[in-house]
């Protein structure tokens, strides 16, 4: 068993504590790994973060995704708005704008009206690829922010 550190203090590596605690740790570890953990404060703690960290990251997703699309993207046919917002009757409308490019559809969530956005623009546009390079632009809502 590979446990890092002198004889004197044996720990778990940080990569085996996250995929222990992401559930993808190999089968032939994880007995181990428990019976260290039993035994081990320092690595319940290291766990005990990690596992602090994994549930934010995916609440900071989870709200990302939860955030109305605002963006225009450069393509070969001029500039692609994707906008997402919220219609007075309550529901989420997904809208393209630009050149040669106009549409609108309602859904009942922001993430469904986010994930069509989405999936239409890459179907549309297979060979755009948002990078540091894209070129996308965040419209900046009244008020200052994103």
């Amino acid at each position: 068993m590979l446990i890092v550190g002198t004889s004197a203090a044996l720990h778990l590596p940080e990569n085996w504590l996250e995929e222990y605690a992401l559930g993808r740790l190999h089968s032939s570890l994880l007995a181990p790994v428990e019976e260290h953990l039993l035994v081990c404060e320092l690595c319940r703690q290291r766990l005990a973060e990690t596992d602090d960290f994994i549930q934010a990251a995916r609440l900071a997703a989870r709200r990302l995704r939860e955030l109305p699309l605002d963006f225009t993207h450069d393509t070969p046919q001029g500039p692609i708005r994707l906008l997402v917002r919220q219609s007075a009757q309550g529901d989420w409308e997904a809208a393209f704008a630009g050149r040669q490019l106009e549409g609108l559809r309602r859904f009942a969530t922001v993430a469904e009206a986010n994930d069509y956005l989405l999936e239409s623009f890459r179907e549309m546009f297979p060979e755009h690829h948002c990078t540091e390079y894209c070129g996308a632009t965040r419209v900046r809502r009244a008020g200052g922010g994103e």
